[in-house]
This record gives structure tokens, C-alpha cells and sequence, in this order.
């Protein structure tokens, strides 16, 4: 009899038939037989969290190989199990897994991020702002970065960013009616490699809707208008600028995340206020990587002409009110509420900046967080959801989209 205990590979390859075959506390079981002689480390955690994001389909994504799955992160895997594909054991599960987590955790930031979704989905915001700030101290993202609660939004200081400058208008077009006007951000690096595709194809697709086009220009100036070609101010209603001083460290591991990119995500959204002041029509708020395949007419009125915002909404499910949004598209419009939503917007993403928590992903949890805290208290707050099938990329083909991103899965965070 062969008492040599299995290798970490032989481990690995079991938990694909284990993922298809099993569900519930039986599939929790299996995997924490497996997973407990696995050496333990929480390095693995955002690891694993991708891998399992990406699927068990055969294939595991070539960047999330989980060759370190742990014992502490192979329990929260077991629990992500139960989450994503128990159906009428799902309650059992969960509370199961909470018994245990108390039990061998108490304090472990995963116990308490997993802790406060539940509670979030109570719905419990006091008391999952608690336990999402004790996440926030050890290990900012992505859950440390949700803030539910009527008193955090309550009481957000109303006061502007203190790392740079407030935007500066480079260009402004003496006609700036327009029935919509789609926004977008960038560094210089990004305006230079991703523009030219963008207004080849929003040129191609703009004419019958009369959409106009806004471009904000992070860490730049008027050197760098030089990149947009005389014919594309046909298009542009508007450029600003502004700089940003950011930090020169840079940090992306499994307790700190400070990553330079989160600002260029959040900069078009801190904007909202000041372009519904000006422009005083709907925004859409897009990606520069992306190219258009299609007439934008659907973006003007008469389209979501009650709305307040309008975005594509994701099954959160186990990762929490973190990923419920997809914001490559995302609308507001000037109504009260939609400009309350773009105010609140703006000052929770400088609050939480303001105190460095810049983790990837910053905007979609701000914006997640605003939106279910509108609907709790403002039961006429119209929100439009948008097909999925809108947005398709490179890894994720879509029948007909109407954008196409151009880096990644447009599903996950690359």
C-alpha cells in the first residue's frame, strides 16, 4: 500500500470534477479534506479569488493558475462554493460556514469580508460598514473599499480632493447643445495609444444620434491636445485637465492595495457634478479602450427618458456588493435625483482617496454603494439597467455589441 501522501498538483487537478460534480456542505466537506494539508499563507488570497472568479470550465485562466491555494483562503474557497451553487441548501450552507469561520477566525479579514456581504444582504449597513472598515485596515480590496450605511453617507465631508488640482477647462465649444454627450478619461500614455480608435469609431457612429463628446485629460495639458486631429473638434463639445499628485509608491499585495490606475478610473466620475451643471443633458460615461461597432442613437433621448442613471448590473453574488456594477457604460442624467447620485458619487470617491484607499475597483464599489443607498430612501430613484450584451471584448465575444473593449475580459478587472 502506497502511503505517499498526493502532491499539491495531484491536489489541484482533483478540484475541477470536485467543482462539477458536487454542491453544497458536500462539496464543502471535500474541498476542506483536500485543501487542509495545503501549506498555509494568505498571498494566495487575490489568487484564488480570480481563479474561482474566472470558472471551472477545464481551462483555468493563465494568470490565476491556483497552484497556492491554502488552508485559510481553501475554506473561503469551499465558502465561495456554496455561495455561487447551493440553490435550496444555500441557507444551511451559510450558516455552516459562519459556525466554522467564527470558530478557527474570529478576527481573520476574509471571516469579516464574507461576514459583512452576509450582512449587507441582511440588509444590516451599520453593522457591515463595521466589519467592512476592520477589512479596510488589513487589506483594502476589494471589500474594505464598500461603505453601505446611512451614516457614512450622511456624514461624508463635502471638501475637494487634497491630492492635485481642481479641473481646468482647455477647450470649450461655443454650441454646446447636444441631446447627449458621452464622456471620457485618460493620462497622456492612454490618450496616445487608445484616442485614435475611439473618434475613428465615434465618428463612424455618432451622426444620427448628435451625440458630442467630452475628454478629460488626467496629468496633462495643452501640449496634449495636440493628439486630437483638427477634424474631431467636430465632435468635442469640451476638454479639461487636471493634475494629480500621486503618491510615488505604489503597492498591490494581499493586505495594502494602492494602485495609480484607480485614479484615472475615478477622475471621469468625480467630473459628474460639474458637467450636469454645465451641460445640463445626459452624460455617458465610457471607456477610451474601447472601439464602437454601432449607432450610439440608443444613448439620446427619447431613450431612458425617466431615468436617473443608467448601467449594467452584475450577479454579485459571493464577492459582494463590490462587483454588482459593470461601469465600461454607465448613464446620468440631470434630474434631482441623478444629480444627488453624481454629488455623492464624487465625495465618496475623494473620501475614501483622501484617506488612501485607492484599490482597484475604487469606482465601482463607490458607485454600488450610492446607488443602494438612493433606492432605500428614494423609492421614485429610476434606475435603467442596461444589457450585458452591450459591451464585448476581446476575451468575452458578444453577438453585436455595441462597444468592444479592447484590453480583457470586460467581466473582471485586468
Amino acid at each position: 500500500m502506497d502511503d505517499t501522501p498526493p502532491s499539491q498538483e495531484d491536489l489541484i487537478a482533483a478540484l475541477p470534477e470536485i467543482m462539477s460534480t458536487t454542491t453544497g456542505l458536500r462539496r464543502i466537506r471535500l474541498l476542506e479534506q483536500i485543501l487542509k494539508i495545503i501549506p498555509d499563507s494568505m498571498a494566495a488570497y487575490r489568487v484564488l479569488r480570480l481563479a474561482y472568479q474566472r470558472g471551472w470550465q477545464g481551462e483555468p485562466h493563465p494568470d490565476s493558475l491556483p497552484y497556492h491555494i491554502v488552508t485559510d483562503d481553501g475554506f473561503y474557497f469551499a465558502l465561495l462554493t456554496a455561495f455561487d451553487h447551493c440553490r435550496q441548501d444555500r441557507l444551511d450552507a451559510t450558516v455552516e460556514i459562519v459556525r466554522t469561520l467564527a470558530t478557527i477566525r474570529p478576527a481573520h479579514p476574509i471571516t469579516n469580508e464574507l461576514l459583512a456581504n452576509l450582512l449587507h444582504d441582511g440588509p444590516e449597513y451599520e453593522r457591515a460598514d463595521t466589519l467592512y472598515t476592520t477589512v479596510a485596515r488589513r487589506y483594502a480590496w476589494p471589500s474594505g473599499l464598500n461603505r453601505c450605511s446611512d451614516r457614512y453617507f450622511q456624514t461624508l465631508p463635502d471638501h475637494a480632493l487634497a491630492l492635485g488640482t481642481p479641473p481646468q477647462w482647455l477647450y470649450q465649444r461655443k454650441d454646446t447643445l447636444s441631446p447627449a454627450i458621452a464622456v471620457i478619461s485618460a493620462d497622456p500614455h492612454y490618450l496616445e495609444r487608445y484616442l485614435p480608435k475611439f473618434l475613428e469609431t465615434f465618428s463612424q457612429h455618432r451622426a444620427e444620434s448628435g451625440l458630442s463628446l467630452h475628454l478629460h485629460i488626467v496629468n496633462g495639458d495643452e501640449t496634449h491636445t495636440r493628439l486630437i486631429p483638427p477634424s474631431a473638434y467636430d465632435l468635442i463639445c469640451g476638454i479639461t485637465c487636471e493634475t494629480m499628485d500621486l503618491p510615488d509608491e505604489e503597492i498591490n499585495h494581499a493586505y495594502i492595495c494602492r494602485e495609480h490606475r484607480t485614479y484615472y478610473a475615478c477622475a471621469r466620475f468625480r467630473l459628474l457634478p460639474m458637467l450636469l451643471k454645465h451641460y445640463v443633458c445626459p452624460l455617458w460615461i465610457l471607456d477610451i479602450d474601447i472601439e464602437i461597432n454601432r449607432s450610439l442613437s440608443m444613448l439620446c433621448p427619447p431613450h431612458y427618458a425617466n431615468a436617473d442613471i443608467a448601467y449594467i448590473p452584475l450577479s454579485a453574488g459571493w464577492a459582494g456588493p463590490f462587483v454588482s456594477c459593470f461601469v465600461t457604460i454607465f448613464g446620468l442624467f440631470p434630474t434631482p435625483l441623478g444629480i444627488q447620485a453624481a454629488q455623492l458619487i464624487r465625495a465618496s470617491i475623494e473620501e475614501r482617496l483622501n484617506i488612501g484607499q485607492s484599490g482597484w475597483g475604487l469606482d465601482q464599489a463607490v458607485i454600488a454603494n450610492t446607488l443602494c443607498y438612493l433606492r432605500r430612501h428614494h423609492p421614485d430613484f429610476q434606475v435603467a439597467s442596461l444589457s450585458a450584451g452591450l459591451v464585448g471584448s476581446k476575451n468575452t465575444p458578444t453577438e453585436s455589441p455595441l462597444l468592444t473593449s479592447l484590453v480583457g475580459s470586460c467581466h473582471t478587472d485586468e
